[in-house]
């Protein structure tokens, strides 16, 4: 099951694809909200992010980026909502 990282959240909300398998790429433009997604492979799972986030002023994501961190050697920051799924539920 995926775990929703929204901004101004502390807690991660549960989300299911609608076929309850495979998000489609217009159901991570609207779960993300925006309208180019950007892929981020992290210990065998994948944050959804937006890519044009940081371009748009979207504030950080506090949250999200402690989990970007914590599983990946890189030290950038997570802007907007983020999703983070198994590599297996993206369609």
């Amino acid at each position: 099951m995926a775990k929703l990282f929204k901004l101004g959240s502390v807690e991660a909300i549960d989300v299911k694809p609608e076929n309850g398998s495979t998000f489609t790429l217009q159901e991570l433009y609207k779960i993300v909200d925006c309208s180019m997604v950007e892929f981020l492979y992290i210990d065998g799972y994948i944050m959804i992010i937006d890519e044009e986030g940081k371009l748009n002023n979207k504030s950080v994501n506090d949250v999200a980026t402690y989990h970007y961190r914590k599983h990946s050697k890189n030290h950038d920051y997570v802007v907007g909502n983020a999703l983070v799924c198994d590599r297996s539920e993206i369609n």
